[in-house]
């Protein structure tokens, strides 16, 4: 019954078993080295070979069922065969043996990279090799535009004590669904009990080290949309080390390669088999990674420790050892890297002191990439704090992070975070959305240097609610001081007064003047200068995140309504109403928001006992 069922999937989604080759496989002189695609039939024998365990290449049987045109996307093909060895028969196909080579005679045919979920035969897609070599061609490394359609607004709203979800750091990567060149392939619709529904590219497993599985399984829904496997690893992505020597042995056909996130005391890789090597060249997988394109990740030799069997998707446990190259084109059908080609990497040391006084640094890198790095050190970061702290009951964290840019000043960030069960989660994305909004800016020659990171964490809760303020008196003078009472409570009913000495200044207008009092977070969330900010360089966006407001104490603000403007990241106050007119117009010049009030003065009071919320205001009248 199952091979009825089979040959009547491939007779629905193979109009020819003798198809014509649309795409030279090589160049002419290496003719000899690769089988034609116009000659598989169904029916014929060849072999493939990957590694299960260490790192001794083993031999596997492969009997090739046809061709399919068109697959995975339009002018490209799919072979689609059936493997067999007392190995496969145990484990199937696996996430890790993507790129395992498959040859006719001694002729390489092209790359393992497709399967069918939950089949219960061997069943693989092979991708030709001339489609992954004449695909992953070098190409320059991206560039970014002189400037993006940018927005200040997400980083202010994420200034409050609650995370938001880390797995929103990889929301706008394309599943591999969703990605020209990796279409699935679907049988009729009538016959999608008996075909296993669709053939997909082969899970990749990415084996994280150090990172507890609790902090995993909150990536791991994206991870997987990606067609990403996580599981626990031994070392995925390596020691920090230099490049190390290669010979005609390294990353050969058949081995196993590993592509490294992360390196150091944390550490994250990717890993696959690699299907051809031509000089320096290597070609693995078979299928995207994470299409990035022009990319730039550390290629690492691996030894594999066993092939886990599971009855959703058998997997490949690697470590990997020496750090030999770089991959730098990953697309559709496949990913390529050079050997003895060195790439750059963002250093990270985390200084953390846990609730018992004991004090831990933590050294690695992470790839350096404008989506992969914000989530990897978000990663790393709530890592740290989950790895020794409780992650349920009371807590507060205390944060502060430095970072490193080329060629720009240095961004500080000092926060505190409070709570029940969200203070860590919401520590690691403070400092995360931050970098992922300068590395996503649009600007050019965005280089971070390096994040270093102080954690100090307790297991107690310091959180209080302002609840009013008072003035002694109602009627001032320019130039006149006034006191504030702030009133505060904590949530265990003890009240607290901060006494505030306010100055008023000299060239206020007669007439009513707010004083305002709150939090950093609450203030930069309801401030119009902050919230319209459209920075036109790279230099006043840095400038704009280093005075973001510190939600760990309170800051007292003398404003007055007024007509004004923020135009490009210009505050313009106090302005005639003839120019608010023309600069509200449809013809006025892009990057306006209309201001309400202006701000005569601001003070920052120092750090508070605990982490104090919310926003006050009073009014005062200024006579002559």
């Amino acid at each position: 019954m199952k091979k009825f069922c089979l040959a009547l999937v491939l007779g629905l989604v193979v109009p020819s078993l003798a198809i014509a080759q649309s795409t030279p496989l090589a160049p002419s002189e290496d003719a000899a080295r690769y089988f034609p695609i116009d000659a598989v039939r169904p029916g014929l024998k060849g072999y493939g070979q990957t590694i299960f365990q260490g790192s001794t290449l083993e031999r596997f049987e492969v009997e090739f069922l046809g061709v399919l045109d068109g697959v995975p996307s339009p002018k490209q093909k799919l072979i689609l065969a059936r493997l067999d060895g007392p190995n496969v028969d145990r484990t199937r196909v696996f996430g890790g043996m993507s790129g395992s080579p498959v040859y006719v005679d001694g002729k390489m045919v092209g790359a393992i990279a497709y399967a069918f979920p939950f089949a219960t035969e061997a069943i693989a897609g092979i991708t030709p090799i001339g489609q992954m070599i004449g695909q992953l061609k070098d190409t320059p490394a991206r560039a970014q535009s002189t400037r993006g359609d940018f927005s200040f607004k997400n980083l202010v709203e994420a200034r409050g004590t609650t995370a938001a979800a880390p797995a929103e750091m990889l929301s706008k990567v394309p599943s591999p669904e969703a990605i020209p060149g990796t279409a699935v392939v679907s049988a009729a619709p009538s016959l999608a009990a008996y075909a296993g529904q669709a053939m997909r590219p082969i899970a990749t497993p990415i084996a994280f080290s150090g990172i507890p599985q609790s902090v995993v399984d909150r990536f791991a829904p994206e991870f997987e949309r990606l067609g990403l496997q996580p599981v626990a690893g031994v070392s995925a992505g390596g020691a920090v080390a230099p490049l190390a020597p290669y010979t005609d042995k390294t990353l050969a056909p058949g081995t196993t390669v590993v592509v490294s996130l992360i390196r150091g005391d944390y550490s994250a890789g990717a890993t696959g088999t690699v299907t051809e090597r031509v000089g320096d060249r290597v070609y693995a997988f078979g299928h995207p990674f994470l299409s990035l394109g022009a990319t730039g990740m550390p290629m690492s030799e691996a030894n594999v420790v066993t092939v886990v069997p599971n009855l959703n998707n058998s997997f490949k446990l690697a470590q990997a050892t020496n750090y030999v190259g770089t991959i730098g084109q990953d697309r559709s059908t496949g990913i390529a890297g050079q050997l003895g080609e060195k790439v750059k990497m963002v250093p990270v040391t985390v200084k953390f002191t846990n609730s018992h006084g004991a004090t831990d640094t933590f050294n690695y890198e992470v790839v350096n990439d404008p989506m992969l790095t914000p989530l990897f050190i978000n990663m790393t970061v709530l890592a740290t704090v989950v790895g020794t702290e409780r992650q349920m009951g009371d807590q507060t964290i205390d944060l502060k992070g430095t970072i490193r840019l080329q060629g720009q000043p240095e961004i500080s960030l000092v926060n505190r975070f409070s709570g029940a069960s969200n203070a860590a989660a919401a520590a690691s994305m403070s400092l995360a959305q931050p970098l992922q909004l300068l590395m996503n800016s649009g600007f050019k020659d965005v280089g971070v240097d390096g994040v270093d990171v102080e954690i100090t964490a307790s297991e107690e809760r310091h959180i209080g609610m302002l609840t009013g303020l008072r003035v002694d008196k109602k009627r001032v003078g320019r130039g006149e001081r006034v006191e504030l009472q702030a009133f505060a409570r904590t949530e265990d009913g003890h009240e607290f007064i901060e006494r505030i000495p306010v100055e008023i200044p000299r060239d206020a207008p007669i007439g009513k003047l707010t004083l305002v009092v709150g939090d950093g977070a609450t203030l930069v969330s309801s401030d119009e200068t902050f919230t319209g900010f459209a920075p036109q360089t790279l230099r006043q966006l840095v400038d704009g995140i280093n005075k973001l407001k510190k939600n760990d104490r309170l800051y007292v603000k003398v404003v007055r309504a007024t007509g004004g403007a923020v135009v490009g990241n210009q505050a313009m106050t106090a302005l005639p109403p003839s120019v608010l007119s023309s600069l509200g117009s449809p013809r006025a010049t892009q990057g306006v928001t209309q201001l309400q009030t202006s701000t005569l003065s601001e003070r920052e009071l120092p750090p508070a006992r605990f982490v104090v919320t919310g926003q006050q205001t009073i009014t005062v009248d200024v006579v002559r």
